[in-house]
């Protein structure tokens, strides 16, 4: 299959997903209403699932690839805290809202006022992965990987919203 289609076909069917999800609200017979909630809480934990994928990739491997990711991802967030420490003490207070769906559990205290570690660490280790394919592939085999990570930041910045962690 051509990667575009790999593409096509895989954001045809989350929007396909919710179409359908909002239609069965209408249509009870469907049996879908699970959809949207489901979509939702997926969007929601991939950022702790892309922290620990590389941790947990390598243990089944018994190699040390994709822990480099995972790592880096943390890394970002720790840089993104210190820097966002001596704009925070300016402006006063902690950002609303970051607590549940807006933040990587366990890493609440790491979270920024001004960058969301959700997203902070889900481009780092994304941008990671495209850098390491951009290596070793060519172009045209990795435009399904960019085509996702445009896609999450997408999806990731409209449920921030919704939950009002960008307040």
């Amino acid at each position: 299959m051509d990667p575009w289609e790999i593409a096509v076909f895989a954001i045809g069917a989350i929007l396909g997903l919710l179409l359908l999800g909002g239609i069965s609200s209408k249509l009870p017979w469907t049996g879908l209403s699970f959809l949207p909630q489901g979509l939702y809480a997926m969007v929601n934990f991939l950022p702790m699932g892309l922290v620990m994928f590389g941790f947990i990739a390598d243990i089944l491997q018994q190699k040390f690839r994709y822990s480099v990711a995972s790592i880096s991802g943390l890394i970002a967030i720790l840089v993104n805290k210190m820097i966002s420490i001596p704009f925070s003490t300016m402006s006063g207070g902690q950002r609303g809202g970051a607590e549940g769906w807006c933040t990587i559990p366990g890493l609440e205290p790491l979270e920024s006022r001004y960058t969301p570690m959700t997203i902070v660490s889900s481009f780092t280790i994304l941008f990671y992965f495209v850098l390491s394919a951009a290596f070793i592939r060519p172009a045209s085999e990795n435009i399904t990987l960019g085509v996702f990570l445009g896609g999450l930041g997408i999806f990731q910045l409209l449920i921030m919203l919704w939950n009002g962690c960008l307040e």
